[in-house]
């Protein structure tokens, strides 16, 4: 019984650790604190980008980009040239960052000239880009195959870190022909950066229950 009771207490106690593979890596993930005028701070965003109190998939405000010109809208962290703070990144090591995204039918994208996506990249000490990821969310104009509407999507990019990668970069794009300009918007929650466990990693609950069969045997 002492033995059982021994094995109980070991998985109690590694068990918190197990979700640590999973820390978010980007600061205000959801948008929801507020810098001094008004925009999601951590964020660097142009023109196009403000916070939105709708819709929202988690908490209480999004980022919204909407369609205006000049033709991009951004939203991004860790840019090495921004003078801002940079995410270290280790080489060889896999990351994920994954968003949702959501178009209203009532403040739809119009036109057929329209991009949106999100971009993953490394670069090293000197600012030089050493790897990019990007992955489209639509590409031309909104409808319910390119984008389903009124409902939040899930997108995800992974890429491993190569080799002299010093620091990781992301950045939320919405694109637009200026003819197209000012009409809609492109909402954007629940940002997150992690690191990718390697394949075969056993954490530390999958330790704990090796050590619960080992004693129990």
């Amino acid at each position: 019984m002492k033995q059982h009771i021994r094995a109980i207490a070991a998985v109690i106690a590694l068990t918190p650790f197990a979700g640590a593979r999973a820390v978010n890596l980007l600061e205000n993930g959801g948008f929801e604190t507020l810098g001094p005028g008004g925009d999601p701070a951590a964020w660097e965003l142009d023109a196009a980008g403000s916070t939105a109190t709708t819709p929202v998939r988690t908490g209480s405000r999004s980022l919204a980009l909407t369609a205006l010109s000049p033709a991009f809208g951004i939203a991004g962290q860790s840019d090495p040239f921004s003078g801002g703070g940079v995410i270290p990144a280790t080489p060889g090591v896999t990351y994920e960052l994954s968003v949702f995204a959501q178009n209203l039918t009532a403040d739809t994208l119009i036109g057929t000239r329209h991009r949106a996506g999100l971009e993953l990249f490394f670069f090293n000490d000197t600012g030089d880009l050493l790897g990019l990821s990007i992955v489209t969310i639509f590409d031309g104009a909104i409808d319910g195959e390119t984008m389903p509407q009124d409902t939040w999507v899930r997108y995800t990019a992974q890429l491993a870190a190569p080799e002299d990668a010093t620091g990781v970069g992301i950045t939320l794009v919405l694109e637009t022909d200026p003819a197209d300009a000012g009409r809609g918007t492109l909402y954007f929650d629940d940002a997150q950066l992690r690191v990718v466990p390697a394949p075969g990693a056993i954490g530390p609950l999958g330790l704990g229950a090796i050590a619960c069969r080992r004693r129990r045997g």
